[in-house]
């Protein structure tokens, strides 16, 4: 027992003497890796890629912000577009109706000639008026209904007094009758529509007419036939080489007021 504590101490002794002549530790500093220059470059580089990577960024956040206005704009334009088609097909449809309900009518003029209806709004110059004229391809020559033709000399040529019966301008005017002194160009013989279909002879006498843009001089005879129903008749004559017939349409040419013949 006494043996085992005496090689206790001696081993405690060892150890003390060994830890008391052992030198403290210093630390060392481990060697610099990269020299002052080389990491104030690498630190440089860093915060380029960083501010690189910044800008960047933002580049694409704007871009994006970018898209979506446009995609923005151009759902609104898409919404345009199909409001304006839709009030097209509403305008089409609309156009449609008055084209049915009202066909557009042909133009006024067919390879430099006058497109007529079967009437037109005739002005006779001599008569200072517009006339309905009956457009009727069908008999040889023009013809103007009157009344009381009287036939006269004045200084060796042949002259004629008839009286016309002149319609209102409009609805609120009331017909009246004038006379009026013309020359006599010639005589000419009409077969009558009676039943013994004689020929009865009648005064022809130049007038200057304008229908629509077209103007110029023809011949009428004055008539006393009281079956036509229509004051004015435009013969084969006055139409050849000058005038295409639509019976299907009427006043293609529009009305020729007095005020812009003269």
């Amino acid at each position: 027992m006494v043996k085992s504590v005496i090689f206790l101490y001696i081993i405690i002794f060892l150890l003390s003497g060994c830890v008391a002549t052992q030198k403290p530790l210093m630390p060392v500093d481990p060697e610099p890796v990269l020299s002052p220059e080389q990491l104030q470059d690498e630190l440089l580089s860093h915060e380029q890629r960083l501010t690189q990577t910044i800008v960047g960024i933002f580049q694409q956040s704007q871009q994006s912000q970018q898209l979506m206005q446009i995609d923005a704009d151009l759902n609104t334009l898409l919404a345009q577009v199909d409001k304006i088609n839709e009030r097209s097909k509403r305008v089409r449809r609309a156009v449609a109706k008055v084209e049915k309900a009202y066909p557009p009518k042909a133009p006024p003029l067919i390879e430099d000639k006058l497109l007529l209806g079967e009437r037109e709004w005739v002005y006779l110059n001599e008569f200072e008026h517009v006339f309905t004229a009956y457009i009727d391809p069908g008999v040889d020559s023009s013809m103007l209904k009157v009344d009381n033709i009287n036939l006269f000399e004045r200084d060796g040529d042949q002259w004629v007094r008839f009286d016309v019966l002149l319609p209102g301008d409009n609805k609120s005017e009331s017909e009246t009758v004038k006379t009026f002194k013309l020359k006599v160009q010639r005589m000419i013989r009409i077969k009558s529509r009676s039943s013994d279909k004689k020929s009865l002879r009648y005064p022809v006498i130049q007038v200057n007419l304008k229908i629509g843009k077209y103007q110029g001089m023809t011949d009428i005879y004055l008539g006393t036939q009281g079956k036509r129903k229509h004051a004015l008749v435009l013969g084969r004559k006055f139409l050849k080489d000058i005038a295409v017939i639509d019976i299907s349409q009427t006043f293609i040419q529009g009305k020729t007021s007095l005020h812009n013949s003269k």
